[in-house]
């Protein structure tokens, strides 16, 4: 269970702010509690894309180490990408789907 205040903020007034700012277009939930920036969710999917390259997928472990984060934040974006119809899940693959390479 998360706490209920840090660093002196209201959790509940957090994720309330932080919805209106999803909402402006300015961040994106990804998951509960989990939010981007909306020009850095960018820049992670047009560096998948690149990862994935010619083989067409990427799988967990290499987004983490090419991102220099835990595998926490790069299962959070491959699943929130799955969701968006970016990649489809394939055992431990994430394949590209086409309307990925389009944009």
């Amino acid at each position: 269970m998360l706490p209920q205040r840090v660093h002196g903020v209201d959790r509940g007034e957090a994720l309330a702010i932080l919805d209106r700012v999803a909402a402006a277009g300015r961040a994106v939930r990804v998951k509960p509690g989990l939010y981007y920036a909306a020009g850095e969710l960018q820049r992670v999917r047009a560096r998948i894309v690149e990862l994935a390259g010619e083989r067409g997928w990427i799988t967990l472990p290499e987004l983490r180490d090419s991102l220099g984060t835990s595998r926490k934040y790069a299962q959070a974006v491959l699943e929130h990408l799955d969701a968006c119809g970016v990649t489809a899940r394939h055992g431990d693959r994430h394949v590209l789907r086409r309307r990925a390479l389009v944009r």
